[in-house]
């Protein structure tokens, strides 16, 4: 059975979480808007299409993303968020 996709925007970070965690890894704006939504489950065509870029240019951003994250792939990148999140979130981690 394919892995259950969230619906698009449906983000399970605080946007001031995100918001602060761009600005401490250096993002550029339209780099913290596709992590928004990669984040939120949209798929790279999908976010392409929503902020009027090429799928070149998602993959180009996702990469640098990476690399200010240190990590090589979207599991990781995702992961990693996670991780951050638990650490400076207050109430821990909560799941949806």
């Amino acid at each position: 059975m394919p892995p259950r996709r969230r619906p698009p925007g449906d983000n399970r970070y605080p946007a001031g979480f995100l918001t602060r965690l761009g600005k401490d890894r250096h993002l550029s704006g339209k780099q913290q808007m596709v992590l928004r939504r990669l984040l939120g489950g949209e798929s790279h065509k999908d976010i392409a299409r929503a902020l009027g870029i090429s799928l070149n240019t998602v993959n180009s951003h996702l990469k640098r993303i990476y690399e200010k994250f240190g990590v090589h792939d979207q599991s990781h990148l995702i992961l990693g968020v996670g991780d951050t999140f638990r650490r400076l979130s207050p109430k821990g981690y909560r799941q949806s």
